[in-house]
């Protein structure tokens, strides 16, 4: 569960908050598209003649905002005053006295648009947009919306999101490759894993009939830096005639292609780690501070089989 959890943490929020603002952005771009739709399909559309303009100040890819105050002249209705800010071409800026078709909900007139050539044409072709105007003889010159701006700053936003993803994964690419490396197989003879057994500690002693005392261990590799091919290690091991078991920790452990394994110990009273894996298991060797030697023969196994070792160990039938 704690690898699914920092498999969320590096991976998953990263991919939800990139998810998530391509899905605003694409949405914010959308946005005035909708509302031409949703104002068309409502039915309120009519021609109408520009009062007055003038800038906002606000430029969108070399294209100015502007502030429009328009009169409509919807059929068989009064007309009516709005104001409407959009955004407008360059090459195609409304003058005063022109004509335009809009498109308006009575109850949310701040929500006005004016539409684009093909509504305008339509409305001139079939419902005859001079006759309902007060001056039919003015120039023609709708807002024509670049159509290319919302595709364009979204493309851009995608790109820049791309690149932060880059840049992130860049950042952290050891600990990306880290929590995947979790979830690939552990194989039977992988390092990463637990792995058990059983040691002897050869003492010192001016008996040479003296058995050395045995000891029970358990180690479990874990990949620390994928990149580099670095393990950490951590266990336990149990000497005989000892109640309190020994921690054990291991790092920078690396394993070369002969299967030689070394690195280093951070475990009080050892001070030298090193081992050789093949066909499956592993010849351990711990050198102490006080010149003891420990070797033994692990094998991958698990916690329970550990605890089966440490009490044949304490009943002295460990074989």
């Amino acid at each position: 569960m704690s690898d699914l959890v920092d498999l969320l943490g590096w991976i998953g929020l990263p991919l939800i908050i990139t998810i998530g603002t391509i899905y605003y952005v694409f949405r914010s771009v959308t946005r005035n598209s909708r509302m031409m739709k949703k104002l068309v399909s409502a039915g309120v559309v009519a021609p109408a003649r520009i009062d007055n303009l003038e800038q906002t100040g606000t430029m969108i890819n070399n294209n100015p905002v502007l502030r429009i105050w328009v009169t409509a002249y919807p059929q068989n209705q009064p007309p009516v005053q709005l104001e409407i800010k959009q955004l407008v071409s360059l090459i195609s800026i409304p003058q005063v006295g022109s004509q335009v078709v809009v498109a308006y909900d009575p109850q949310k007139p701040q929500e006005a648009i004016i539409l684009s050539k093909e509504y305008t044409d339509q409305l001139k072709n079939g419902n005859g947009l001079a006759g309902n105007t007060s001056n039919s003889n003015l120039p023609f010159r709708p807002v024509i919306p670049n159509t290319n701006f919302g595709r364009r700053i979204f493309l851009r936003m995608v790109l820049f999101l791309i690149g932060m993803a880059a840049i992130f994964a860049f950042a952290w690419k050891d600990q990306l490759v880290n929590e995947a490396y979790k979830f690939l197989p552990e194989t039977a003879t992988s390092l990463r894993g637990q792995w058990v057994g059983t040691m002897e500690l050869d003492k010192s002693s001016n008996d040479p009939a003296k058995k050395p005392e045995k000891a029970v261990i358990h180690i479990n590799f874990h990949m620390k830096q994928a990149f580099l091919g670095w393990y950490d290690g951590d266990g336990e091991m149990l000497i005989q005639g000892e109640n309190k078991p020994h921690h054990i920790k291991l790092s920078m452990v690396e394993e070369r292609d002969d299967g030689r394994i070394s690195g280093s110990s951070d475990s009080g009273g050892i001070d030298f780690f090193e081992a050789k894996k093949k066909d499956g298991t592993i010849n351990l060797k711990l050198k102490g501070s006080d010149n003891q030697d420990l070797t033994g023969v692990l094998h991958k196994g698990n916690d329970a089989e550990y605890q089966v070792l440490c009490k044949n160990l304490r009943a002295g039938t460990l074989k």
